[in-house]
């Protein structure tokens, strides 16, 4: 499991070693992220004409369409710096709700036992495909996609 972002403004949930690897080509070497996701963190040019090359940063993430990471916000940070722990024993609910969402803007919602979308809810376990800049994503999920035939929807709760 890796943590993507924390929940409270102005706080990072990953730290790294800003590089410039080329002219206009900026990553954030970290090695969690290189583990998941088999790549370094990229770095759009403006965020990256705040850092200094070879500083520690301190970060958060969101992933392209293409599944790579970007750094979505970051800051130069001391050499000692940690994250905070996450707390793993907290449970997300997911709702019908997500589905009734999908339904609305034409992405393939089957019905969920014929009941209003917040009448039911439940604790689900999946896997991110995508979550972007605006804090929106989908999650895969077997039971959702059995119930509902598609995805759920995530807001910026995640």
């Amino acid at each position: 499991m890796l943590r993507l972002k924390t929940g409270t403004a102005g706080t990072f949930a990953l730290k790294g070693r800003f590089e410039a690897v080329a002219k206009g080509v900026t990553q954030i070497h970290c090695p969690e992220t290189l583990n998941f996701f088999g790549s370094p963190v990229r770095v759009n040019q403006r965020l990256g004409s705040k850092l200094e090359a070879g500083s520690a940063v301190s970060f958060n993430v969101t992933v392209s369409d293409q599944g790579y990471p970007l750094a979505y916000n970051a800051e130069p940070c001391d050499d000692q710096w940690l994250p905070t722990a996450t707390q793993l024993t907290l449970a997300t609910e997911a709702t019908a709700w997500d589905a009734w969402k999908a339904k609305e803007s034409g992405n393939g919602y089957s019905g969920y036992g014929g009941s209003s979308p917040a009448s039911r809810t439940a604790v689900l376990i999946g896997r991110i495909k995508s979550f972007d800049s605006e804090n929106y994503g989908f999650i895969e999920s077997d039971l959702v996609s059995s119930a509902c035939g598609c995805d759920a929807v995530t807001g910026e709760d995640l």
